[in-house]
């Protein structure tokens, strides 16, 4: 399943980009998230099953992906002289996310 603005769950590191933005802004390196998708409560019998299955992998991997943070890669976000004077994102700065761009 893709995260997008068309996908059924519509474009989760969108959603997730102001709690990772007030993360970066306390200080924090913020790691891409690790994203499940297909999580939902409406499955029955053999579909049900399945499901359960493959969150119990999911878990299971957990200590594989914690082990591999060092290598995780890091969410960019603008750095302050980005900006000019008025705190609008420079022509030559790089934008890094749809809530801060370079106006049209």
């Amino acid at each position: 399943m893709e995260s997008s603005p068309a996908g059924k769950e519509g474009h989760v590191t969108m959603l997730l980009w102001p709690l990772a933005y007030s993360l970066r802004y306390l200080g924090f390196t913020v790691l891409q998230p690790k994203i499940v998708h297909g999580v939902h409560g409406y499955h029955q019998d053999a579909a049900k099953t399945e499901l359960e299955n493959r969150l119990r992998r999911i878990i299971l991997e957990q200590r594989e992906l914690i082990s591999e943070f060092d290598d995780w890669p890091i969410i960019q976000f603008n750095r302050d002289d980005d900006f000019d004077e008025n705190g609008v994102l420079r022509p030559s700065a790089a934008s890094h996310s749809s809530f801060i761009r370079h106006r049209t």
